[in-house]
């Protein structure tokens, strides 16, 4: 807290007055049809702006967000028959493994277009999360816990094997 201005500690109650607000609207108001991987990528990449003392671009935003979205989306779709047991509906319900397919590789094809680098930490963890949703779609069927381990340690690994290398 001693780095954080005025501002930066005003963003962060917006931000913390915005988190309470996506939690009463998903869990409360809106359990049936509310975008929740949107909300929690912006949500997430919010956080990230604010209180990153580095200078941050949008474009940087929008691809953290993405990132995270994939991340949302896989986690819900994988969790789909969790949540529909407790009464939950996610736009990730909605789509089809083809189209979750085409999601992830179409946008693998934007970061390695759009970025200066096609070897960066977006277009790898994006083409991870490709191999593995094709290959436990096919071939492995992991269990839901597993599969979480696995896209979560993807998403720890990757930045810091691009900040150490």
């Amino acid at each position: 807290l001693i780095s954080l201005n005025n501002e930066k500690i005003v963003a962060c109650l917006a931000l913390f007055f915005a988190i309470v607000l996506y939690n009463l609207i998903n869990q409360c108001l809106l359990r049936q049809g509310f975008h929740k991987e949107v909300c929690v990528a912006l949500l997430f990449s919010s956080a990230c702006l604010v209180l990153l003392n580095a200078p941050f671009q949008w474009h940087d935003f929008f691809n953290l967000s993405l990132i995270i979205f994939l991340n949302c989306i896989l986690l819900s779709k994988k969790e789909q028959h969790a949540d529909e047991q407790i009464g939950l509906s996610s736009l990730a319900h909605r789509l089809s493994n083809w189209t979750l397919t085409a999601l992830i590789l179409g946008s693998n094809i934007f970061f390695a277009l759009t970025l200066a680098d096609w070897w960066n930490p977006f277009f790898f963890l994006s083409g991870a999360m490709l191999i593995l949703h094709l290959l436990n779609n096919r071939y492995l069927s992991l269990s839901d816990e597993s599969y979480r381990l696995l896209v979560e340690c993807f998403y720890c690994a990757t930045p810091l094997c691009f900040l150490l290398a």
